[in-house]
């Protein structure tokens, strides 16, 4: 789902052989985004993994309205963020619509460039240092900031794993997903 939509939930164990499905709105953790950094000189982050996809990017949509050739409707619909890039990175996508509200057109234009923009993603294993200790400043479900390469993300925990190594040490990965 879109951030800030939708739902989250888990299975909890209430007794031997009983569970119960809970479920969160909007997410299951604590939003501490607006206080809990993750970073390379901060120290508390480590193999980070960014990549920035714009194999099916778009960023001008021409949405086909009513009627048929030179009489067709045609509305044009230009990505905001593609006033930032080059003026040569120009991907052309279409969709239809039957309404004659320019509005309207705009509207699926704008939704369809929203599905169809560049996906920038960070993942990373946290460190844990005396201000981002797993189980008391975030957990399971939190969503929290972490920063890479100039580029801040907001991210939320979706799984976390905890092992010990023969040393005795704990090592914590967790899995992550983008909201931005």
């Amino acid at each position: 789902t879109a951030a800030g939509t939708g739902f989250d939930f888990d299975v909890v164990g209430t007794g031997a052989v009983t569970w119960q499905f809970r479920t969160y709105v909007p997410i299951l953790g604590t939003d501490r985004s607006a206080t809990m950094t993750f970073s390379l000189e901060f120290g508390n982050l480590t193999t980070p993994l960014y990549s920035d996809d714009r194999m099916s990017e778009g960023t001008v949509a021409y949405v086909l309205g009513r009627g048929e050739g030179s009489s067709r409707t045609v509305t044009t619909v230009t990505a905001t963020a593609a006033e930032d890039d080059s003026p040569f990175n120009r991907r052309e996508i279409k969709a239809s619509s039957q309404s004659s509200s320019t509005t309207e057109a705009t509207s699926v234009g704008e939704t369809l460039l929203n599905k169809q923009r560049k996906v920038q993603l960070l993942t990373f294993q946290p460190v844990q240092t005396a201000g981002t200790r797993y189980g008391s400043e975030w957990t399971l479900g939190d969503k929290v900031t972490a920063n890479f390469d100039g580029v801040e993300f907001v991210v939320q925990v979706t799984s976390v794993n905890i092992t010990s190594s023969s040393s005795g040490d704990e090592v914590i990965k967790v899995g992550l997903r983008n909201f931005t």
